[in-house]
């Protein structure tokens, strides 16, 4: 397979699955897809939720349970859209990722949609709700 195919493919996977997920009331993710010339892998998360946004806070709550028994932290379930500044900029704490030692904190970037990785130093920050920014 190439490397368009396997796009190709993914869009077409991803469109279905939002259909079905809509007449269903389901949030499908489509993971990494690994490929070689005749196959393909990927990791299919299927959760039940009316939107993406619903299915964010529920995995965040999930992580944040894992997170805090791997590491002492002070983020609470509440703390899933919370806004915060880093250098200037504007992010939303929209997930952890347990497994990650050195960036375990996900936020969104509301101007651009992106997703960012933060370091455990940004919890002080969200805990604070303060309007200056964590780094010089």
């Amino acid at each position: 397979m190439l490397r368009i195919q396997v796009k190709l493919i993914r869009k077409d996977l991803e469109a279905m699955l939002k259909e079905y997920g809509k007449k269903n009331g389901l949030q499908f993710t489509v993971g990494r897809i690994t490929f070689d010339s005749n196959s393909l892998r990927t990791k299919l998360t299927c959760i039940e939720a009316k939107s993406k946004k619903d299915a964010e806070e529920l995995e965040f709550k999930k992580n944040l349970m894992r997170f805090k028994y791997k590491v002492n932290c002070d983020l609470e379930p509440e703390d899933y859209g919370v806004e915060f500044n880093v250098r200037g900029e504007k992010y939303i704490l929209i997930g952890i990722a347990p497994k990650s030692r050195q960036y375990p904190l996900l936020a969104k970037h509301p101007a651009t949609g992106r997703t960012f990785k933060f370091t455990l130093q940004v919890i002080g920050k969200i805990k604070n709700r303060s309007a200056g920014s964590i780094f010089s």
